[in-house]
Parts: structure tokens; C-alpha cells; sequence
């Protein structure tokens, strides 16, 4: 994924269970958006501020993917 480094502008990340978001970030290019669809539980490990301060990225969330009424 090094070889992708600030290349992406938006990333959807669909991934249901708790993962490692640091390494997706990086791939965010100056304030690219990483949006987080279902419901995470936890993070582990944490979410780096600083290397969503420093290039101006944001994450956003939505839990719709996770509620059992979608999934029917």
C-alpha cells in the first residue's frame, strides 16, 4: 500500500469488523475523506489524529450497513 501513499481522494471502507484504519489513511491524499459504512465497535489500535491533522483528512461514519433491517 506504500506505493499508493496520498493517491486517493475518497475511500469507501465497507469492512464490518474492528481493523487496522491507519494504514488506509495514509492513503488519503490533502483533505481526502475515508467514509466508514456499518457499525465498528471498536478500534484497535486507535485512530491516529495526527495523521488526519496534519494532511487535513476526515473520516466519516455511518451505521445503516449495520442495522438488521438493511440486511434482509
Amino acid at each position: 500500500m506504500a506505493g499508493h501513499a496520498k493517491s486517493f481522494h475518497f475511500l469507501l471502507n465497507a469492512i464490518p469488523v474492528g481493523h487496522h484504519l491507519n494504514p488506509y489513511t495514509a492513503l488519503l491524499k490533502l483533505d481526502g475523506v475515508m467514509a466508514l459504512v456499518d457499525a465498528l465497535t471498536v478500534l484497535k489500535p486507535p485512530l491516529q489524529g495526527h495523521s488526519l491533522i496534519g494532511g487535513r483528512r476526515r473520516v466519516a461514519c455511518s451505521v445503516i450497513g449495520g442495522m438488521a433491517e438493511t440486511k434482509k
